[in-house]
């Protein structure tokens, strides 16, 4: 067995779409990357998608997104994610950051860094979440609402604060206005308003697959902190997503953040998969 590049989505498809809807949580990533390469149209070549197998089946699966120079791991053996190297250095494929299983992820950085003398460095330890129910606490008279035009400028500050939280990630006023254009547009971010009216947490429905929704984009700014309203806010959203008929939610999170991952594990959220994020130096 070996990797090979598919043709296209649709190929992908053929191949790897039993197993990634049999565990879609854990298939997220792949899941938005799918939905993306299909919106491109004739530009599905920012997208290269790869399979492990044969002509009769495929046990794994890897995702390079050329626009970003990211490349995207599905479960798989650290010999297969070492085996990809081979596969994407003949391709002159440029990788600047990529995410997967830890054990697979930091087996494809060690073997990358000493095939193209790049070293790596670990952005995050991620954990990824699955809800099925929830337990929802006491909205204290608190509401969730969408986001719709007249909520630009709460919504603005909120998307700044969110984004001043990650400096190694920094994102520019154009790119903060566009992503808040975008929330508008697509009507999928909330906010939690609470009993004295005012918008206190901030939250997003950011990838769907057929059967689940991903949640992102938390954040409370740091005066409302400690009274329950990240909880509120992502308790309600989810409970919305599996009333609307999601089987499950699910949401990334950084290991290292004690806080964050309390308040997902007491509404219900359970741990199911562990990941790194790698940024590759430059030579």
């Amino acid at each position: 067995m070996s990797w090979s590049l598919c043709r296209n989505v649709d190929e992908f498809l053929h191949k790897r779409h039993a197993a990634l809807l049999a565990d879609e949580s854990m298939n997220c990533l792949t899941w938005a990357t799918i939905e993306r390469a299909n919106n491109a149209g004739s530009d599905q070549t920012k997208y290269r998608f790869l399979t492990f197998g044969d002509a009769l089946a495929s046990s794994a699966h890897a995702v390079v997104n050329h626009s970003d120079q990211h490349l995207l791991l599905g479960a798989m053996a650290p010999p297969q994610a070492k085996q990809i190297v081979a596969v994407l250095d003949d391709q002159e494929t440029t990788i600047r950051t990529m995410e997967g299983p830890r054990e697979a992820a930091t087996a494809f950085a060690d073997h990358w860094s000493q095939a193209t003398g790049r070293s790596h460095q670990r952005q995050m330890d991620q954990g990824l979440y699955e809800l099925t129910s929830v337990e929802m606490p006491d909205a204290a008279g608190g509401q969730l609402v969408k986001v719709a035009a007249e909520h630009r400028t709460v919504l603005h500050a909120l998307v700044t604060g969110f984004c001043d939280c990650f400096p190694d990630q920094p994102m520019t006023p154009t790119m903060i206005d566009s992503r808040v254009d975008r929330f508008l547009r697509e009507k999928r971010a909330y906010l939690w308003r609470n009993s004295d009216l005012t918008f206190v947490s901030m939250a997003a429905i950011v990838r769907e697959s057929p059967n689940t929704s991903s949640i992102s984009w938390v954040f409370t700014p740091p005066n409302h902190r400690g009274q329950g309203y990240a909880a509120r806010v992502v308790a309600a959203l989810s409970q919305a997503q599996l009333d609307a008929g999601k089987k499950a939610c699910n949401l990334h999170t950084d290991l290292e953040n004690d806080t964050s991952n309390g308040i997902y594990r007491r509404i219900g959220y359970t741990i199911i998969g562990r990941s790194f994020r790698i940024r590759f130096m430059e030579e």
